[in-house]
C-alpha cells in the first residue's frame, strides 16, 4: 500500500520536473524571438506553466501527507476492531474454555 503511494507521489512529482523543463524551454523561445507580441505571449505562457508546476509540487505534498493520514487512521480502525474483538471473545469464554459460537463471528 505504501508503494503505491510512493508510486503516486512519484508520477506527480515528474509531472511537475516535466512541466517546469517545458516553461523553460518556452521562456528560451520566447527569448530568441525576434517579434515582440509573440515573445510576450511566450514569456506570459512560460511564467502561467511555472506556476501550474509550483502547483502540482504543493498538490503532490498535499497528497501524499491526506492519503497517509487516511491509511494511518485505517489502520487505527481495524487494529480497534481487532481489539475489540479479542475482548468480546474473552468476555464469553464459558469456564470450561469453550468459545460460545457467536463470539466466533
Amino acid at each position: 500500500m505504501v508503494f503505491i503511494i510512493v508510486a503516486v507521489d512519484c508520477c506527480i512529482s515528474d509531472l511537475s520536473e516535466n512541466t517546469q523543463l517545458f516553461a523553460k524551454s518556452v521562456a528560451v523561445l520566447g527569448s530568441t524571438e525576434e517579434d515582440m507580441a509573440l515573445s510576450r505571449s511566450l514569456s506570459q505562457l512560460s511564467d502561467v506553466t511555472s506556476k501550474v508546476s509550483q502547483l502540482h509540487v504543493e498538490q503532490a505534498d498535499t497528497d501524499f501527507y491526506v492519503i497517509s493520514e487516511l491509511i494511518k487512521d485505517y489502520v487505527a480502525i481495524i487494529q480497534s476492531i481487532k481489539v475489540c474483538r479479542v475482548y468480546f471473545c474473552h468476555l464469553f469464554v464459558a469456564p470450561a474454555g469453550i468459545i460460545y459460537f457467536f463470539a466466533v463471528i
